[in-house]
């Protein structure tokens, strides 16, 4: 007599298949994506590998969109057992925004009542290239049609992309002063001597002085000081007064001391003889 009997061997080992790394990848300017290349896993089997096959839409040498993108490959063997991997391809927004228009540096001069004038400037502009960027001006930064003070204003507006990116866009303001100071000397002076001298103390009053800024100094260049005594004649006396920014201004005035005591004269006495 005899008897037979069946060996099946089944398959049931998955094939190997090794995904590459995670992808971090920087857009592409002016483009709000980038194009990503990478490997197609190689698969290995006991028995054979009949495909791998990528199992979703976006595929190496494609354009990625700025987000993160889960890439999944599936290998089959040639009985039909199936394994997946997948890696994540993240694409990131490195490109900040560009200033499309700054405006360049203005020189402007104070006006004659005071130590500021009004700046006009264009409002600056700037794209990106993952949407409109927000552009701001600086806290402590002119406004446009605002006065600006004398010296070196620094303007600055900031533009920030989606990504929290920033660009600067930097400007001065250098407000200057040609006006100068306003001084205003006493009016001249015309006065006798004492009765025992030639001369006399002269009082000539203040000199005044005004500026749209401010008068950094006023200084007598000429002649005698005030209460000093001055002597029979014209005595030209003169002030210059200077301002912060070194305009000049002076005045000038004279002061006449005229001698109107008569001589003292004694003749002899009476002579008798």
């Amino acid at each position: 007599s005899t008897c037979s009997f069946t060996v099946q061997v089944v398959d049931n080992e998955l094939p190997q298949l090794t995904c590459p790394s995670d992808i971090t990848q920087g857009t592409s300017a002016p483009n709000c994506d980038t194009t990503v290349s990478f490997a197609t896993p190689i698969a290995t089997d006991n028995c054979g590998v009949s495909t791998v096959l990528l199992q979703t839409p976006l595929s190496s040498g494609g354009t990625f969109p700025i987000t993160s993108s889960v890439v999944v490959f599936e290998a089959t063997d040639v009985n039909s057992n199936v394994r997946s991997c997948n890696f994540t391809v993240t694409i990131t927004d490195d490109d900040p925004p560009s200033f499309t228009n700054c405006p360049g540096n203005l020189d402007v001069t104070t006006r004659a009542i005071d130590c500021a004038n009004q700046v006009f400037y264009s409002t600056p502009t700037a794209s990106d290239n993952c949407g409109v960027p927000t552009v701001t001006r600086d806290v402590g930064s002119g406004a446009s049609g605002s006065d600006f003070s004398l010296g070196n204003n620094t303007v600055r507006w900031v533009a920030t992309d989606s990504s929290n990116l920033t660009a600067e866009c930097v400007f001065f303001v250098s407000v200057t002063d040609p006006h100068n100071p306003s001084l205003t000397c006493p009016s001249s002076v015309d006065v006798f001597t004492d009765s025992n001298s030639c001369g006399t103390t002269v009082n000539f009053g203040s000199v005044t002085a005004a500026d749209n800024c401010a008068v950094n100094s006023v200084t007598q260049t000429v002649g005698a000081a005030n209460m000093t005594v001055f002597v029979k004649g014209a005595a030209t006396i003169s002030y210059q007064a200077e301002d912060s920014s070194g305009n000049l201004d002076t005045c000038t005035f004279v002061v006449t001391v005229t001698d109107n005591v008569a001589p003292q004269i004694t003749c002899p006495a009476n002579i008798s003889s």
